[in-house]
């Protein structure tokens, strides 16, 4: 593998996005950056690779590594917010924020909200958070996850 930097040591600490660059691209994909770039999109899913390598999933595949859906307690609607997590991605954040007016953002602690971490396969997590605030209030809530590296 070539080093990701000038007058850098080929196969040597690599950057782990680089290296998931190698293991998910072909030899020419990989060097090609207007395919493998972090912000390229190659499989046209609207998620972007450096998203891909976060979330865990394939780039060259229309494959989701997050969804929602509701849940009824007692007559009550709350939102699930699902996504998977690469745990091989050390040099990713991922962060779930939530807004009321798509203005201001706040971090949801999962600590602080009914959450559930489940090992899937090949090192890939997948974190669930429930709302704790029922849909049926009426309570505008908008939710985001944000990738930083």
């Amino acid at each position: 593998k070539p080093s990701k930097s000038i007058h850098g040591s080929p196969g040597k600490n690599s950057d782990p996005y680089f290296s998931w660059v190698w293991d998910n691209f072909s030899d020419s994909a990989a060097i090609d950056f207007s395919i493998s770039g972090e912000l390229e999109d190659p499989d046209n899913d609207n998620l972007a690779n450096i998203a891909e390598y976060a979330l865990g999933t394939d780039p060259t595949s229309h494959d989701q590594g997050y969804f929602h859906s509701v849940a009824d307690e007692d007559s009550k609607k709350f939102m699930i917010l699902t996504h998977t997590m690469n745990g091989s991605a050390t040099d990713v954040e991922m962060v779930l924020e939530r807004s009321s007016d798509l203005k201001t953002w706040n971090t949801v602690d999962p600590l602080s909200e009914n959450y559930i971490y489940t090992e899937l396969k090949n090192g890939t997590q997948q974190r669930t958070t429930i709302d704790n605030i029922p849909i049926s209030l009426g309570v505008r809530r908008f939710y985001r996850l944000v990738i930083r590296r």
